[in-house]
């Protein structure tokens, strides 16, 4: 008889990455003994209009490369692709992860750039290539970007380290903000009766914002929940947004894919058991 693996029993954890972002990490956890919440924190929303999107759109052969950061970016595009009829013709695509260029395809959008990634992710405790930004720019290396003009398509207000590395490269970049963000209007009473009553191991937050709308739904009264658990973080800069904010039981994942995020919660459960 085969072994089942439990090697997430006891554990507890929140999830509050956007909508559809965290279901595989959750099952992944139940499937190991373990339990896990989804709640997402923030929705995504459309842009607030389309017109820097369609004038690129309108003048695809001015470009060189588009950029698409996330699945919510892939998506934005993609439906106004689809109500102007329009396509990208024959500029290259380059994405941060397998997660956009899985959603990539739902569009018949053609990825030429992705970051490598280990494809056993949930097998492994440490992924050599991190999915994101800087991953990213390590597969651009062969990409001659000396006077090139590069459409990227993020969030509203997005980070601009990709851009900023890719002008240091001679490039001319365009930003198109594809989305927006608001906190949710999904009532977070359960959710809270759920952590006073057995308080979550560890909390998943993949975002400044998302850590930032988590903090106004808990409210003063209640961010010592947030403040006994441990949190999870993609960046350092998610990281010193929760220092600044007096949260510093922290755990630093390599990065946004779903294998990162469950490798840093080995590295927390590591951790607690060697105290």
């Amino acid at each position: 008889m085969a072994v089942m693996d439990q090697r997430y029993s006891g554990l507890r954890v929140l999830i509050t990455r956007p909508k559809g972002r965290g279901e595989n990490i959750a099952t992944f956890i139940r499937s190991r003994g373990g339990e896990a919440l989804c709640f997402p924190v923030i929705d995504i929303i459309p842009p607030p209009d389309f017109i820097t999107m369609d004038k690129v759109l309108a003048n695809v052969d001015q470009y060189d490369l588009f950029i698409l950061v996330s699945v919510p970016a892939v998506q934005s595009l993609g439906r106004r692709l689809m109500k102007k009829k329009l396509s990208l013709g024959s500029v290259p695509v380059a994405v941060v992860g397998n997660k956009t260029a899985e959603s990539c395809k739902d569009f018949n959008i053609t990825v030429t750039y992705c970051p490598e990634t280990d494809a056993e992710q949930f097998q492994n405790s440490a992924l050599d290539n991190a999915m994101n930004s800087e991953g990213l720019l390590r597969e651009l290396g062969v990409f001659d970007k000396v006077g090139k003009k590069i459409a990227i398509f993020r969030g509203q207000d997005g980070r601009e380290c990709l851009g900023d590395s890719l002008k240091l490269d001679g490039a001319e970049v365009e930003y198109i903000e594809s989305y927006g963000r608001k906190l949710t209007r999904q009532s977070f009473e359960p959710v809270l009766e759920c952590w006073e009553k057995t308080p979550f191991d560890a909390v998943v937050i993949t975002s400044v914002s998302i850590l930032e709308g988590l903090l106004v739904l808990l409210g003063k009264d209640n961010a010592y929940l947030l403040k006994n658990s441990t949190v999870l973080v993609i960046s350092e800069r998610i990281a010193e947004a929760c220092r600044e904010n007096g949260l510093y039981n922290l755990v630093l994942a390599n990065g946004p894919a779903d294998g990162e995020i469950m490798s840093g919660l080995e590295i927390m459960m590591k951790s607690d058991k060697s105290h």
